[in-house]
């Protein structure tokens, strides 16, 4: 979580021929028991693909390492 508590909501769009393009879907915030997130979303991906990335708002950018993202997330259940 960031220090600023403020998220932004992607969705990654794989281009042929190009590198994969960053399309900025809305806003995320922590729930205050810290159990959650709540989205605002300005438009929903095709692909059904959300990236939720920490926001540096002194750098005014969002870390983007594309190799790296998880394309298909697991899901993981909490006992």
């Amino acid at each position: 979580m960031s220090s600023n508590g403020k998220l932004r909501v992607y969705t990654i769009v794989e281009r042929v021929g190009g590198s994969p393009f960053w399309l900025r879907l809305g806003n995320a915030v922590q729930h205050k028991d810290g159990k959650g997130f709540s989205m605002t979303l300005q438009a929903v991906p095709v692909s059904g693909l959300i990236v939720v990335r920490q926001y540096d708002e002194e750098a005014d950018t969002v870390s983007m390492e594309t190799e790296k993202h998880e394309r298909t997330p697991e899901l993981v259940e909490t006992a």
